[in-house]
């Protein structure tokens, strides 16, 4: 046996599955049940997990969590389950979870993640790997920032290699706003309108507004004009100066600094859980228990030697390893990244999905519009053929062919390979049948 199957054999992962999901559109089927082509997103994780010699797991559950329990059973019956109600933020789920491990005495390691997540296989091997390979108290695998990272936390880290700190994307915007604000002070003070529309910048939603600056928004309606001594304090609150590693940054040097996002997936050695865990506290913008503020606890940990754990982040440069899904568009997304995934490993599906049509039949936009142009004795055959002998509507047809060659042009290009296809019957948008409806 390998390692890495050792070690997760002596395991478990804690999967945190109580979110709502209110964005995805749907109130009677819980976030993590939502399927990932054809298999619910927490099926699915187990199931990864299972492959790569994982035999515990314990999962947080709180909306819906009879739906979730019911989903899970089916694959994995020997799940453990922690309810958390109220629900507080992830950071208060994992102390549920490290209350239960601590009571049963429980001495592996930790496996901590998110049930709203794609996870492939190689991103478990590429964070145990670093775990072990790094002798690290606590490993966090990390992404590249981008597209798919927006919206997760920042991760720092200092020269050594240590992680310091993760700085969540509200707290960023946070002092964003404070930043704007300081730049546009004048000595008579600020518009109130001119706040608003920073504020709108770093944070449109209006839900968040009310979380992270509802000292700034009720300044806001006080006045329309407002003095420097009135935003004193409020300027001077933690939430609008971040440290890290005791260093002030403003959030465009935050950002810089940031080399890396944090996707949620952790591992632990169960002293660096159980002692990280219990220090998390809701000091934050949005007032709730993080699970990222695990970092920053361990890391102020020290003695005369130093730090007293090692916290260390396993880098990865493919982003597409962990997704996770807020939306049904974002649910979409990976589906359709699974998809084109099987089709490029099954070559004999991909090639047979290709076009097999003559040059005559599928050709650029381009030469499509030059064959309509030229108005030769195959193109009036094949009108003929079709409409009969009617010039004028021959005319009709053609203009209506160049105008969906050029439309198509203009948004996807003239070199662009298309066929024309003729279907003789209308296209019902409302999805009934036309040939019992008069079609």
């Amino acid at each position: 046996m390998t390692e890495n199957r050792l070690t997760a054999r002596n395991s478990i992962v804690i999967i945190l599955a109580a979110g709502k999901g209110t964005r995805m559109g749907r109130t009677d089927l819980a976030k993590v049940c939502f399927e990932i082509d054809g298999q619910p997103a927490i099926n699915r994780t187990i199931n990864t997990f299972k492959k790569l010699g994982f035999e515990n797991f314990m999962l947080v559950v709180g909306s819906r969590a009879e739906d979730v329990m019911a989903t899970v059973s089916m694959d994995t019956p020997e799940a453990v389950y922690i309810f958390q109600e109220p629900q507080l933020g992830t950071g208060h789920a994992a102390k549920l979870a490290s209350e239960a491990l601590q009571r049963s005495d429980y001495k592996g390691n930790i496996i901590v993640t998110l049930g709203d997540k794609y996870i492939e296989e190689e991103a478990i091997e590429m964070l145990v790997d670093g775990f072990v390979r790094q002798q690290a108290d606590l490993a966090l695998f990390t992404i590249p920032k981008g597209k798919s990272g927006d919206s997760s936390g920042r991760v720092f880290c200092d020269s050594s290699g240590q992680i310091m700190d993760i700085i969540e994307k509200p707290d960023i915007a946070c002092q964003a706003i404070g930043d704007e604000i300081r730049t546009n002070l004048k000595a008579s003070g600020i518009e109130a309108k001119k706040i608003r529309q920073i504020i709108n910048k770093h944070l449109p939603s209006e839900k968040k507004q009310a979380l992270v600056v509802g000292e700034l928004l009720k300044l806001l309606n006080s006045s329309r004009s407002i003095e420097k001594e009135q935003l004193k304090n409020i300027l001077e609150m933690k939430k609008f100066n971040i440290e890290i590693g005791g260093k002030k940054y403003s959030a465009k040097e935050a950002e810089a600094k940031s080399k890396g996002v944090n996707p949620s997936l952790y591992m632990f050695k169960p002293k660096a859980f159980y002692k990280g865990i219990s220090m998390i506290d809701n000091n934050n913008a949005q007032k709730e228990y993080y699970l990222t503020d695990v970092v920053k606890h361990l890391s102020s940990v020290a003695d005369e030697s130093g730090p007293k754990f090692r916290i260390r982040a396993v880098y990865s440069q493919n982003a597409h390893w962990i997704q996770g899904f807020n939306s049904p568009d974002e649910l979409l997304s990976i589906s359709d990244y699974i998809r084109r995934k099987k089709l490029k490993k099954d070559k004999t599906r991909f090639e047979a999905g290709k076009p097999k049509l003559k040059n005559t039949q599928y050709c650029t936009v381009k030469v499509w519009l030059e064959k309509l142009e030229k108005e030769d004795k195959s193109l009036k055959q094949w009108l003929n053929t079709i409409y009969g002998r009617h010039e004028d509507l021959h005319k009709q047809k053609i203009a209506n062919l160049k105008n969906v060659l050029k439309c198509y042009g203009k948004n996807f290009g003239l070199d662009d390979k298309v066929c024309i296809v003729r279907a003789p019957g209308r296209i019902n948008l409302m999805g009934r049948h036309v040939d019992h409806r008069g079609g």
